[in-house]
């Protein structure tokens, strides 16, 4: 094989997982290894994941990916100011994945509270956008 010929993986229509990226924050209370999924496309959401919930966990963080922008927009409508730049983690917050964990932040404004922790709901990614909301309003 000549070396102007290189083996490509084939495409899966998937958009690959970036696992570099931005450092993540300190987590209220995630302890584990934060992997980096993406940042939307306003820049005002950066998306992480906690590797061990495996494609579910990764599907419910791709998602919040794909609508952070149309949350931070809407809760800046509901209440007539523009937030700031927040970064998420999806994980099994108090060991639930059905979206019953909840959500948590640390602090109600967005330097001390912009590091937002939000429970994975495998198959039912719109519960994960709405505890996003959650904590930033």
């Amino acid at each position: 094989m000549s070396p102007n010929h290189r083996i490509k993986a084939p495409r899966s229509g998937k958009k690959p997982v970036d696992i570099s990226g931005p450092a993540a924050p300190a987590w209220p209370s995630y302890k584990g290894t934060s992997q980096f999924v993406g940042t939307s496309p306003s820049g005002r959401v950066t998306v992480y994941v906690d590797p061990s919930l495996g494609q579910s966990g990764l599907q419910n963080a791709q998602d919040l990916l794909n609508d952070a922008d149309r949350v931070v927009t809407a809760n800046d409508t509901i209440f007539g100011t523009a937030g700031g730049p927040v970064s998420a983690i999806v994980f099994a917050l108090g060991g639930a994945t059905d979206g019953t964990g909840g959500a948590d932040h640390l602090g109600c404004d967005y330097t001390t509270g912009a590091a937002i922790e939000v429970d994975a709901s495998f198959g039912s990614s719109a519960r994960v956008s709405a505890l996003l909301e959650a904590e930033l309003s």
